[in-house]
């Protein structure tokens, strides 16, 4: 299996991926054609293939308005449903810490809805929990910084 950038035709397979955690909210948008389109023709959108399956993606952004220049964000990461818990996460998020650091930066960030119940996760991938969180809507999330 390799990590690759996105292209158009992993479109589908990543709005299946990111539809797994769509929340009722205004403004969600990381689950939508439109956004998921613009992300991979920006170069953000990266996914985990055999051949010509696709079974995972993670959106990477490296510059983002009001972001530190120190700093990446995973904006999204998501692996197939029947797939989950076999690693899949974890290749994405060490292949994002690896682009990170070839650009420059000295930590990871990512926010998850607390609802996700996926706090685990991102500590056994090496993430520390921050004690500063937010809302998106009335939806409370939480704050994992990487050290690279």
């Amino acid at each position: 299996m390799k990590i690759v950038k996105a292209t158009p035709t992993d479109l589908n397979s990543i709005v299946a991926f990111n539809r797994q955690f769509h929340l009722d909210i205004p403004g969600f948008r990381w689950d939508t054609k439109p956004w998921i389109a613009e992300q991979i023709q920006k170069g953000t959108f990266h996914v985990l293939k055999d051949g010509n399956a696709s079974y995972g993606a993670i959106c990477v952004q490296t510059a983002i308005y009001g972001l530190p220049e120190t700093d990446a964000y995973v904006e999204t990461i998501a692996t197939k449903e029947d797939l989950h818990r076999r690693g899949y996460g974890k290749q994405l998020v060490d292949y994002a810490a690896e682009l990170a650091r070839s650009e420059g930066k000295s930590r990871l960030v990512v926010e998850s809805f607390v609802e996700y119940g996926v706090g685990d996760f991102y500590t056994r991938c090496g993430f520390d929990l921050e004690s500063t969180s937010g809302k998106f809507g009335d939806h409370p999330y939480n704050v994992f910084t990487m050290k690279l």
